[in-house]
């Protein structure tokens, strides 16, 4: 595949797609990571061989750790989906930053530029009304 240079449109338009798909990955997350806390909690206090709790029993041996319940697996998966969202967010803060750096120092030199620009201008007319 050819080398090809993204606009600075494009750029901004993949960055905030990359920025809307993690957000979406971080709430799916915490929304799955929850609905596996209320389970099993609710699990705990319906009577014994409900539903809730034969289905976590016979879904535990498959991650492979001994003592876990759901409610572990649902507070990781909440840790996982802040890492996430930190980490985006972080990112995305520092891009936009330098965004608006680079804008500001962009504008400082047109301003200088023209100011420069102003003074020659007079200066050359002053010269021409001396003479």
């Amino acid at each position: 595949m050819a080398n090809k240079k993204l606009t600075l449109e494009q750029r901004n338009r993949r960055n905030l797609i990359y920025e809307i798909t993690a957000y979406v990955i971080a709430v799916l997350l915490v929304l799955f990571g929850l609905i596996l806390i209320i389970l099993s909690i609710t699990g705990d206090y319906l009577e014994y061989g409900n539903f809730i709790k034969i289905a976590e029993q016979n879904t535990l041996p498959i991650f492979g750790v001994n003592g876990f319940s759901w409610r572990y697996y649902g507070l990781i998966l909440v840790g996982l989906a802040l890492v996430i969202y930190l980490i985006t967010a972080y990112v995305t803060s520092k891009s936009k930053d330098q965004k608006t750096n680079l804008e500001a120092s962009k504008s400082k030199r047109t301003t200088l530029n023209l100011e420069s620009l102003e003074k020659k201008n007079d200066s050359s007319e002053n010269e021409v009304k001396q003479n």
